[in-house]
């Protein structure tokens, strides 16, 4: 994880890469990433890249901190409940 000042907002930007182990990927992101996207609607000022089992979450601290709690709760309940549902 790196931090950096922001020059327009003022706040401390963060790049946050996290791993997910342990659970289905598919049902993780969803056929055609649909999951992955619901995410990345609800945090619109971070950017979240995924390549295979890692997500790279990058923008101001405050904003990648949340959707990095979302994302672990994301996986503890597909481990808890083995499946993932939209809602």
């Amino acid at each position: 994880m790196s931090n950096l000042h922001s020059p327009n907002h003022g706040g401390i930007l963060s790049e946050i890469n996290l791993t997910v182990e342990d659970v289905d990927l598919l049902e993780f992101f969803g056929e055609a990433n649909v999951k992955l996207n619901l995410v990345r609607k609800a945090f619109p000022e971070v950017g979240i890249t995924s390549r295979g089992n890692t997500i790279k979450l990058t923008g101001e601290k405050k904003y990648t901190q949340r959707a990095k709690k979302q994302f672990e709760l994301m996986v503890n309940l597909l481990k808890t409940y083995n499946e993932l549902p939209i809602q």
